[in-house]
């Protein structure tokens, strides 16, 4: 979030900027707090957070890989840290195209989502023409 006071504002103007920023940072302590007060020894919680911790080994082993060395590439040349979690990087800043960025994605989490409860357990298709990641 930022302030945005013009150079020309008056007091209250200043004041009620001020104030957003304050509502918005109890809004978020407010979120710290319920986020504080979860069980995370609750079986669900526990599977939910295997499955996360499976994605992101799935998801290093795949850039590591011959199949995603390509993708790997395309993510360190759009500035973006290769060694970050999947769900931290953007593929609209891979792609041109939204749809090939979408597709990308899509095709990537059937990958990495073998083994998990939510996701497919077979990779899904590439799309037509596509012969690795790094074409798509």
């Amino acid at each position: 979030m930022s302030v945005k006071i013009p150079v020309g504002a008056d007091a209250n103007q200043a004041v009620q900027e001020i104030n957003k920023v304050a509502q918005a940072l109890d809004a978020a302590a407010d979120a710290a707090d319920r986020f504080n007060k979860t069980d995370l020894d609750k079986p669900a919680v526990k599977h939910v957070l295997s499955d996360l911790e499976k994605l992101n080994q799935n998801w290093h082993k795949l850039l590591s890989s011959t199949v995603g060395k390509p993708l790997a590439s395309r993510i360190g040349s759009s500035g973006q840290d290769v060694a970050a979690p999947f769900h931290e990087i953007d593929f609209r800043q891979l792609y041109i195209d939204p749809k090939q960025a979408a597709a990308a994605r899509s095709h990537v989490l059937s990958m990495i989502g073998q083994g998990t409860s939510y996701l497919p357990q077979t990779p899904a298709p590439l799309p037509a023409g596509a012969t690795c990641l790094g074409s798509i």
